[in-house]
């Protein structure tokens, strides 16, 4: 999270209190959250406006942000799909080195929608990993 984006956030936590945090306060708050993502930040505010009536501290909003809950999205209709089956991931086999080695891709169709994983840009370095999930399309070199 940048800092630009930190601001416009917190400022909505202040006006919301009507207590703004101080230079010291902010550079403070900004240095131990801008490891997180923008959305997680956002979701621990809603959390504490809906359950406190009072503006937290860091150690509350660092609780917060560690303990929100992912929204999951709305389930949506599958489409019948002959490559993944309607799970939006597709089984495929690759040789290397003699051996074969069995991976997983996300599929071209609507059902992959908002199964993306790319572990090098996961905000929280502590759980940043090499690992991700390719694209079909990508993998089988199919022209779209």
């Amino acid at each position: 999270m940048t800092f630009d984006e930190f601001r416009r956030e917190t400022s909505s936590l202040e006006a919301f209190y009507e207590k703004a945090l101080n230079p010291t306060q902010m550079q403070m708050w900004y240095e131990e959250l801008k490891d997180y993502s923008l959305e997680r930040y956002k979701q621990a505010i809603k959390q504490i406006c809906r359950t406190s009536q009072y503006k937290p501290t860091l150690s509350v909003m660092l609780d917060a942000i560690r303990t929100v809950k992912r929204e999951e999205p709305a389930p949506r209709e599958k489409v019948d799909c002959k490559a993944c089956n309607g799970t939006g991931y597709v089984l495929y086999h690759k040789t290397i080195d003699g051996r074969d080695y069995e991976f997983v891709c996300q599929c071209n169709c609507p059902n992959a929608v908002g199964l993306d994983y790319d572990g090098t840009k996961i905000a929280d370095k502590e759980h940043r990993s090499q690992y991700y999930l390719a694209k079909a399309v990508d993998v089988f070199n199919v022209k779209t």
